[in-house]
């Protein structure tokens, strides 16, 4: 039907409720913490447990999660999440505004700047306006005693044939014990690249590895895309009481700027080499994100290579592509060009706004920077 965008439109337009039951074994409710997590709500999300609200969403594009301690029934729990219209929960605020910011794309009235959600929802010269309301990333519960890791950065500080340097950063949450150790494991090796003892209550550790004989990571055309398994585990004696896995490719790069006549050059210098970048836009691959399939991005993403593409630039009126997309462009030799979530329009500068952008970006930095 070709008018079928237009018949949907009411579904923008309408608040949506999801509830859950789920009972809590006893290893949940005793443990030492309980966290729910959510990866994405998408977007103005009261979320309640048993009744009570315990978090208010506004930002399609970062997790928020409650702490749930002591909170949990053995049967019985509810939780619900109430998504407010994005379309109708902007509008009259701007009937009194005293002027509208520009957003020409937009085929709602122009609420899309004022809503940190995916732009292109609201309508583009290639898709149509299909306003979103959802759970549209996984929602999880989370248990815990004692100390686990939060996060973990691995940077190549220097790179030759002969030797790679290697520093993890790991941030730590909870009651480090004394006798706490982190290790770290590169490329499946039975025994730890590093290991260093935790004094009590640390929140931050630092590591370096040597890696002897380095295969290195190089664009598509340029080279091999050499990546290795980096593991880092918190143990306290023989116990391991987390971990978490990252693949990274060994490779130096930085964008060198050279003043010459014209100002100053611009180009992208992997390992050394200067690179011509060649390649394109990346858009949504579906109007709903979550049809994309694995299997779907990889064609997408071969295809791109086979066309010899070396850089994907990631559109800000879409969104942070999910992992699997950043993962096998890592395996295909594919450099991202990765904007903000912003496109063509102006948007809000008040403190809550800025607030709530700045949230997101240290979430997606953090999470896209391997």
């Amino acid at each position: 039907q070709r008018d079928h965008e237009q018949a949907v439109r009411w579904v923008g337009e309408k608040d949506w409720e999801y509830r859950l039951a789920f009972s809590a074994p006893p290893r949940i409710r005793q443990a030492q913490h309980a966290r729910l997590v959510f990866e994405g709500l998408d977007t103005y999300a009261t979320v309640r447990l048993n009744g009570e609200v315990i978090l208010e969403a506004d930002n399609m594009f970062r997790p928020w999660s409650a702490d749930v301690t002591g909170r949990l029934r053995a049967r019985g729990n509810e939780l619900s999440i109430l998504f407010r219209s994005p379309v109708t929960a902007i509008r009259p605020g701007l009937e009194h505004a005293p002027y509208r910011l520009p957003c020409p794309n937009d085929q709602t009235g122009g609420t899309c700047p004022y809503t940190r959600k995916a732009q292109y929802q609201y309508g583009w010269d290639w898709g149509p306006c299909l306003v979103t309301a959802g759970i549209w990333q996984p929602v999880r519960l989370e248990a815990w005693d004692d100390a686990r890791l939060a996060d973990v950065e691995i940077r190549t500080t220097s790179l030759t044939d002969t030797l790679a340097e290697v520093e993890v950063a790991v941030e730590l949450e909870g009651e480090v014990a004394p006798g706490t150790t982190i290790q770290l494991f590169v490329a499946g090796a039975e025994t730890a690249a590093a290991r260093q003892e935790l004094s009590p209550q640390a929140a931050r550790a630092r590591l370096a590895a040597r890696i002897e004989q380095p295969r290195w990571w190089w664009p598509a055309g340029h080279g091999e895309q050499a990546l290795y398994g980096v593991e880092v585990r918190l143990c306290r004696g023989e116990v391991v009481l987390d971990s978490i896995q990252r693949r990274v490719g060994l490779r130096t790069i930085e964008v060198r700027r050279t003043p010459d006549a014209a100002g100053a050059s611009f180009e992208f210098v992997v390992n050394g080499r200067p690179i011509f970048a060649k390649g394109a836009n990346w858009i949504p691959a579906d109007s709903f994100p979550s049809r994309v399939t694995p299997d779907q991005y990889r064609h997408l993403l071969e295809s791109a290579r086979d066309a010899h593409f070396n850089m994907l630039r990631v559109w800000g009126g879409g969104i942070y592509e999910h992992d699997v997309f950043y993962d096998l462009c890592d395996e295909l030799g594919l450099l991202v060009w990765q904007d903000f979530m912003f496109a063509c329009a102006l948007y809000p500068g008040d403190d809550r706004f800025v607030a709530s952008v700045r949230a997101e970006a240290e979430h997606q930095v953090r999470r896209l920077r391997h």
